[in-house]
């Protein structure tokens, strides 16, 4: 813990907690002794006299550093710390930190710098930079962020959160399947971009099982759908989801090739061990699987050979402007071709014109999927959408 002997009169110390972390991150995230030791001795001789370290637990440190000169000297130390820790590991992990300056946040109490420094910490690693200041702005969207949790809680409770579905067309213009999209009615109807970034994961784990059931009741009510797609985020998908899942479908009596489970690329590349096997046992129990916005996350082609899906997602930032966009053309081609030769069917997010759904459709996407045929419609608005035809 941090010394109280300091002089509020004399000091404005900078509180640091700094956590290293590999930088791909599989199954195992926990960082080695050995390596926990190497960067603890440099970090030892790197700190002048007056500067205090503390080892905490999971690979975190608590440095104290004494009379920096505002924020960016701050920064100047944490993209230090950042760089030791690379040399020192190969590039293997890397080291993030959360400051909080007296100076900066007009406060000497130790108990209050640490805890502002520990949610930096996690702004840091979130947003994968080598360091972030506490400030007012972050203070603010952190009591923002606890707000957001109460209210999320409360909106589930009163059914405000509602499942909206985008069709997926086939080249002969007829609905295929149907995207899950979680929308908040609000003051207005919230898109998830708008709240879910903000989620701590616990509140996001309990969104999932939330939208999870509430989808799986919609197949259950409505015998007559195509397959829904429930996009799930890796961070909370594990055993226990995964078993509500198999639990809902179970209790509702859905044929489990009617549920699609959405991963994102992203996602999946910073958690992959454990996420690809949790895949592939909802594969094994007849869930489908989709890697969603495909092309987006710098997945190896190593990885992708192993991966048990049944779908392959082409990110919208392929698609839109392809009609101009010649090297967007290219890749699209590569990125079907890639999912056909491993019997993976292909979907395009994002059509927002007959042109681009006659490009797609003559390279051989199988579905398509954008505002160019249908918005995300709430459930009451589906049955139309089967009889509909295009002449894409």
């Amino acid at each position: 813990m941090i010394s109280h002997a300091t002089s509020a009169t004399t000091e404005q110390p900078t509180v640091c907690i700094s956590q290293i972390r590999p930088v791909l991150t599989s199954s195992d995230s926990t960082v080695p002794e050995d390596v926990v030791a190497t960067v603890l001795q440099a970090l030892h001789n790197t700190l002048r006299a007056d500067d205090q370290i503390h080892c905490l637990a999971d690979g975190k440190f608590c440095l104290t550093l004494h009379n920096l000169k505002g924020a960016n000297h701050a920064k100047l130390a944490a993209a230090k710390f950042h760089r030791l820790t690379q040399s020192l590991t190969d590039n293997r992990y890397a080291m993030h930190t959360g400051l909080a300056s007296a100076q900066v946040l007009a406060t000497y109490d130790p108990e209050s710098l640490q805890q502002w420094a520990d949610i930096a910490c996690r702004e840091a690693i979130q947003a994968d930079h080598y360091g972030v200041v506490a400030d007012t702005t972050l203070i603010d969207r952190y009591s923002q962020r606890l707000q957001l949790g109460d209210d999320l809680n409360q909106a589930m409770l009163q059914h405000d959160l509602v499942l909206f579905y985008q069709p997926q067309l086939d080249q002969e213009g007829c609905v295929s399947g149907f995207e899950g999209l979680v929308r908040w009615q609000k003051d207005q109807l919230l898109s998830p971009n708008s709240f879910v970034p903000d989620l701590k994961p616990a509140e996001l784990y309990a969104l999932s099982r939330y939208t999870a059931r509430q989808l799986i009741r919609d197949l259950a009510a409505m015998q007559w759908l195509p397959a829904l797609s429930l996009n799930l985020d890796p961070a909370v998908l594990d055993d226990a989801l995964l078993q509500f899942i198999l639990d809902e479908l179970a209790l509702w009596q859905v044929e489990p090739h009617r549920l699609t489970i959405e991963i994102t690329e992203a996602g999946l590349v910073h958690n992959y061990d454990n996420t690809v096997a949790l895949l592939a046992k909802a594969r094994q129990h007849g869930i489908l699987v989709a890697i969603d916005d495909f092309g987006t996350g710098y997945s190896s082609l190593q990885h992708f050979k192993q991966l048990p899906i049944d779908e392959l997602k082409i990110d919208m930032v392929f698609v839109r402007n392809l009609m101009t966009d010649e090297h967007n053309q290219y890749l699209c081609r590569m990125m079907i071709d890639l999912a056909h030769r491993f019997d993976h069917h292909v979907v395009a997010e994002g059509v927002e014109d007959q042109w681009t759904a006659d490009w797609l459709f003559a390279n051989g996407c199988d579905l398509l999927q954008g505002y160019y045929f249908s918005p995300p419609l709430p459930k009451d608005c589906l049955a139309p959408l089967l009889n509909l035809q295009t002449d894409a």
